[in-house]
């Protein structure tokens, strides 16, 4: 991919996507692309619209992540299914903000835990005879 290409797709996500002002988008580029190169980007390739067309849609798909998640509480309180549980919990730590970075963690820890191996280690087990049950 050229420089010039590379840098075009660079601004139009930082337009469409990332919301930014051409302005904007002129300073974080350094110098490297002139707000003129990039008001030109934009009334030729319609970055407007696209911006348009990618808000219409994150709207949607948030609402049908709603949509979903109210089915998914439903289900909860019908069942005691550990699957429709997890789903929901899933489901609502990627629709906060930060979600991308939580998610991450939780894979982590779920991919550190099955490195370890399923359940309780016979130390754990001790320990919660002891602080919890008071058996020694």
């Amino acid at each position: 991919m050229s420089k010039k290409r590379a840098l075009y797709q660079i601004a139009k996500v930082k337009y469409v996507v990332d919301g930014l002002s051409i302005a904007e988008i002129a300073m974080e580029m350094d110098g490297e692309v002139s707000e003129r190169t990039l008001q030109r980007w934009s009334a030729e390739h319609g970055w407007p619209e696209k911006r348009g067309q990618y808000l219409a849609t994150e709207d949607s798909d948030r609402e049908l992540m709603q949509q979903i998640k109210r089915k998914l509480i439903l289900k909860a309180l019908e069942t005691t299914d550990p699957q429709v549980i997890y789903a929901l919990a899933r489901l609502e730590a990627v629709m906060k903000p930060g979600a991308a970075d939580r998610l991450r963690e939780i894979e982590e820890r779920e991919a550190a835990a099955r490195s370890r191996g399923a359940g309780l280690s016979p130390e754990t087990i001790e320990e919660i005879k002891r602080k919890v049950l008071g058996i020694e």
